[in-house]
């Protein structure tokens, strides 16, 4: 409820905690991009209170290589088909992040894409 919600705020409650209290089960998380084979990067930026993130990467296509350079450190992922997770919450800063993709295999197919998404704040169970 409005009211509720605007107690809980009140209280100290931030709207992550909010959400997860009426909507048990949620993970919040950046809208999904598609970052295509084009040899060109795909930069965005996204905010993390808590420094705890994880980017997940949907990998129909059998893509091999993504780089990520996250607030200025490279890292380079093999990737597996199907559904891969990478925890970038040691790159993290509190506050503004800077998140850059590039699918890096060698062949020139650009057929070839990524769907990616980062879940900015894991539950404590995982």
């Amino acid at each position: 409820s409005q009211w509720g919600a605007g107690k809980m705020a009140k209280s100290g409650y931030s709207f992550d905690e909010i959400l997860q209290h009426y909507y048990q089960g949620i993970k919040l998380a950046t809208i999904p991009i598609k970052v295509l084979n084009n040899k060109k990067a795909i930069d965005r930026v996204f905010y993390s209170k808590n420094e705890t993130a994880a980017v997940i990467i949907s990998n129909e296509d059998n893509v091999k290589i993504l780089k990520i350079k996250i607030n200025d450190k490279e890292l380079e992922v093999k990737l597996n088909n199907g559904i891969n997770k990478v925890n970038i919450s040691k790159y993290l800063n509190k506050g503004k992040n800077n998140i850059e993709y590039f699918i890096a295999d060698e062949d020139n197919n650009y057929n070839k894409s990524l769907n990616i998404y980062i879940i900015v704040k894991e539950e404590e169970n995982e």
